[in-house]
């Protein structure tokens, strides 16, 4: 049931998805240009190292762009489902009857029902997003 407030914006989750496959991708090739520099720095290429230098620069900002990237699409999913499903619960809330909140506890159902949200946020929509994270970069280093 709450899968559905996830791909209710389908294309942020596939942009999401794809930054978090190239991610570690560029952070390996960093790696990787760290140590082709160190090579030719040891050499003393110094024509090769400033070049790789200079790519090297280039994957690094790229890299932090994407991890910016990451973590700005990862909020604004979890900030549109929290959205959703308030929106969601405000309309089933005006659609019950007038009795209902005449009894003395509404005020707590409602209550908890925003406490409920801001759980649902923080442990099931973040949490699961970031568990994906973990587990493609587990994929790609392995």
């Amino acid at each position: 049931m709450l899968f559905k407030y996830l791909l209710k914006k389908w294309y942020l989750v596939a942009i999401y998805l794809g930054i978090v496959v190239l991610a570690p991708l560029l952070a390996t090739k960093v790696s990787l240009m760290a140590g082709e520099m160190l090579d030719y720095a040891t050499v003393s290429n110094q024509d090769k190292f400033f070049r790789t230098l200079v790519k090297f620069i280039i994957y690094f900002v790229v890299h932090g762009g994407l991890l910016f990237a990451l973590s700005t699409i990862r909020t604004t999913i979890v900030s549109n489902c929290r959205r959703d499903i308030k929106n969601d619960m405000f309309k089933n809330i005006m659609t019950v009857d007038n009795a209902f909140f005449s009894k003395p506890d509404t005020g707590l159902h409602i209550a908890a029902f925003s406490n409920d949200i801001t759980i649902l946020e923080t442990k099931y929509f973040d949490a699961s997003l970031e568990f994906f994270e973990s587990i493609i970069t587990i994929i790609i280093a392995g």
